[in-house]
C-alpha cells in the first residue's frame, strides 16, 4: 500500500515538471488504461512509474547521477526501496531504435520502482535530479 501511494505521489509530481514528459502510471486519470486498471486493481495501481526526460540520453545520465545517493540505479526493478532503471541501455538495449520507439521507450525514458520510503524523501530526490539539468 505504501509503495502504491508513493508511486501515485511520484507520478502526480512528475506530471507538473517541465523537464519530464509522458509520465506513464495507470493510477493517473490520463493513462489510456486507467479505467481498466481501476476495475482490475481497485486503488492499488502498482509501484512502477515510467517517464521521459526532455533532453534524451544526456538528461537521463545526469538525472541518474544526481539521484544516485538516494535512488540507486538497478537494471531490474522490484525492491522494497526505490530504484531506477534506464530501459534503453538495460532491459531493451538489444532492440532497435524503432522497436524501442514502438514500445514508448526513448533515450530519455526512465523507470522508477517506487518503494516504501516516505513520499517526501522520494520527491526530494526527484527534485534534486530534475534540477541537475
Amino acid at each position: 500500500k505504501a509503495a502504491c501511494a508513493n508511486a501515485l505521489a511520484v507520478a502526480e509530481f512528475l506530471t507538473r515538471q517541465s523537464s519530464a514528459r509522458e509520465v506513464r502510471y495507470p493510477g493517473l486519470g490520463t493513462h489510456p488504461d486507467h479505467e481498466l486498471a481501476k476495475r482490475q486493481l481497485g486503488n492499488q495501481f502498482g509501484a512502477i512509474v515510467t517517464f521521459d526526460l526532455v533532453g534524451g540520453m544526456p538528461a537521463a545520465e545526469q538525472f541518474i547521477s544526481s539521484v544516485a545517493n538516494d535512488i540507486p540505479f538497478c537494471p531490474s526493478l522490484g525492491e522494497v526501496s526505490t530504484t531506477l532503471s534506464h530501459p534503453a541501455s538495460t532491459s531493451h538495449r538489444n532492440q532497435s531504435a524503432q522497436q524501442q520507439a514502438t514500445l514508448g521507450i526513448s533515450e530519455g525514458t526512465l523507470r522508477l520502482s517506487v518503494g516504501t520510503e516516505s513520499a517526501e524523501f522520494i520527491l526530494a530526490a526527484l527534485e534534486r535530479g530534475l534540477a541537475a539539468f
